[in-house]
């Protein structure tokens, strides 16, 4: 491949370029599955998780009252994950409180047979009965929206969404998926985990908050080597991100057919290589953004003079 810059620019641009083997100023990257996301910082995350337990105590005194004894609420986690097949994964019979932020869906699942004692002891019962999940009546899914909806508003609120569209889910179709958010849609959601003891029993709640974003944080800037000139800034440069190579010899290549797997020199979780104009300079953990493939620089090599 030829480069679309001379001699003189591609030197200019490699003086700009951040001192050898700095790090990139980011949070730290930890090993995981690259079909889950991770925007969130572990500040951004450990933030969100204060706030949702100062909310959880507030929450707890409004469930107290129509359920006619004390409720405890303890935040069990607070994580990114990917709503995809979300629908699927719920057992029938299920009720499920479903809401929008921002037009995004959604959701708050209560495990077990806790939802069906609550709502027996909200309507009136002296103690819940030997109750297995069901299917929901009318006025059961009304209370159900009352008894949940405040909370998942209240607990929204805290870390400033603002939860409308309530309704109770009882099947796939109705719990709906994260792609009918419209052309801005996107699986990412945060799971909150909440254990809840009440009337003798405890639960978990599980809900998944969409549109939660990174806190906006200025990127310390690091002075380049020399200034770039002028007449440079607006030239196109061509970024590549090398996955792996293999040697396969010629009689192989000859008989590959599809369906055939190469493997390349490289184990999963490995960096990347980011070469500018043919340059490796960067490197890089392959991700994804907005349902395209993305890469996130770890660091950033300065090519030595000459190079």
């Amino acid at each position: 491949m030829s480069s679309n810059l001379s001699a003189e620019e591609a030197a200019a641009l490699a003086a700009a370029l951040p001192g050898a083997n700095a790090a990139a100023k980011s949070a730290s990257v930890a090993p995981r599955q690259f079909d889950q996301p991770l925007r969130l910082s572990a500040s951004d995350l450990e933030g969100l998780r204060e706030r949702l337990r100062k909310a959880l105590k507030e929450v707890e005194r409004d469930l107290s009252g129509p359920l006619r004894s004390a409720v405890k609420l303890e935040l069990v986690d607070a994580s990114e994950v990917s709503a995809e097949g979300l629908a699927s994964a719920q057992q029938l019979p299920f009720a499920a409180l479903r809401f929008e932020v921002a037009k995004q869906p959604g959701w708050l699942t209560w495990s077990g047979k806790a939802p069906i004692d609550a709502l027996e002891v909200a309507l009136g019962a002296s103690a819940p009965g030997e109750n297995q999940p069901r299917r929901l009546s009318p006025v059961e899914q009304s209370t159900l929206l009352r008894l949940l909806g405040g909370a998942t508003k209240k607990l929204a609120a805290s870390v400033t969404l603002d939860a409308t569209s309530f309704s109770v889910a009882q099947d796939v179709e109705g719990f709906g998926s994260w792609r009918q958010g419209g052309e801005r849609a996107e699986a990412q959601r945060v799971r909150v985990v909440v254990g809840v003891q009440a009337l003798g029993s405890e639960s978990q709640w599980q809900i998944y908050l969409p549109g939660i974003t990174p806190t906006a944080r200025t990127p310390a800037k690091l002075a380049p080597q020399a200034p770039l000139p002028q007449h440079l800034s607006a030239i196109p440069v061509e970024l590549r991100v090398v996955l792996g190579s293999a040697q396969v010899p010629l009689a192989q290549l000859l008989a590959l057919e599809p369906g055939d797997v190469i493997p390349l020199d490289c184990e999963l979780g490995d960096s990347l290589t980011v070469s500018v104009e043919q340059r490796a300079c960067m490197r890089a953990q392959l991700g994804q953004s907005r349902g395209n493939l993305a890469v996130r620089i770890e660091s950033i090599q300065r090519p030595l003079p000459g190079a």
